[in-house]
């Protein structure tokens, strides 16, 4: 049999393949179709936010910059606590949204003044 399958699939290859395996694996075989559908959706929003991420060199919008530093001062880690930040985030009036995103962006570099949050997690679960 040949080998030119095991000559390509070296280290280097298969990372750049495991993201596409992962987002495979995440889907479930169920009874429902439409669960399915939502599965597989998930799974291909889940590869398309891993591999864009890597190669993204800077952020889509200033929305987008602000929504990153919120997921940071709310210490979400996971998928989970992300889709919490994201959903109160996109219930905001597009008004509270705008300034909300103009303050976070405020990094005291460029943008002054600048906020730091001391316990910021704790200070947003109170909230």
């Amino acid at each position: 049999e040949s080998l030119k399958c095991s000559l390509f699939m070296d280290e280097s290859q298969f990372q750049r393949f495991r993201p596409g395996l992962d987002a495979l694996q995440e889907l479930t075989t169920k009874q429902d179709e439409l669960t399915t559908k939502q599965d597989a959706v998930a799974a291909y929003n889940s590869f398309l936010l891993l591999r864009g991420s890597k190669a993204m060199s800077r952020f889509a919008s200033p929305e987008h910059q602000g929504l990153a530093r919120l997921l940071c001062l709310c210490a979400a880690y996971d998928h989970e606590g992300g889709r919490s930040v994201c959903d109160a985030f996109d219930r905001l009036e597009p008004d509270e949204r705008r300034d909300l995103t103009q303050w976070l962006n405020k990094d005291g570099i460029s943008k002054l003044p600048g906020y730091v949050l001391c316990d910021a997690p704790r200070l947003f679960q109170n909230a």
